[in-house]
């Protein structure tokens, strides 16, 4: 089952006062996920949701610093017993390498974990 995402944001702030904001960066991006049998007995599924990802820095000067995801963001939910999920734990992929809006090939930040719990939690 192909999945397409419709909306993502997630906020949180960091020691320092400081808030990053990861928003889905276009709808029709043509990323899709997947829903997918990863074992017959008893039936469990694996979840992968693929979303093309913007980052912003907000600082508490105002000044915003905003980048654009090289790749997009995958999260793998493993031993999914149901759809939609209730609780279940997902993680990165692989690292995700974030790029400066002007220099599209400066990797400016890298997200490398990213524990999500979601669906009925």
């Amino acid at each position: 089952m192909t999945l397409h995402p419709v909306g993502f944001q997630v906020t949180g702030e960091l020691p320092d006062g400081r808030t990053v904001t990861l928003t889905q960066a276009a709808a029709g991006s043509g990323s899709a996920g997947a829903l997918r049998i990863s074992q017959h007995l008893p039936l469990k599924y694996e979840l992968l949701d693929v979303v093309p990802v913007t980052l912003t820095l907000s600082g508490p000067d105002g000044a915003d610093v905003v980048a654009s995801a090289v790749r997009p963001l995958v999260l793998v939910t493993k031993d999914v017993t149901q759809f939609p999920t209730r609780g279940d734990l997902s993680s990165l992929e692989a690292p995700v390498a974030f790029a400066a809006a002007d220099a599209s090939t400066t990797v400016v930040a890298r997200l490398v974990t990213f524990p999500v719990q979601s669906g009925g939690v």
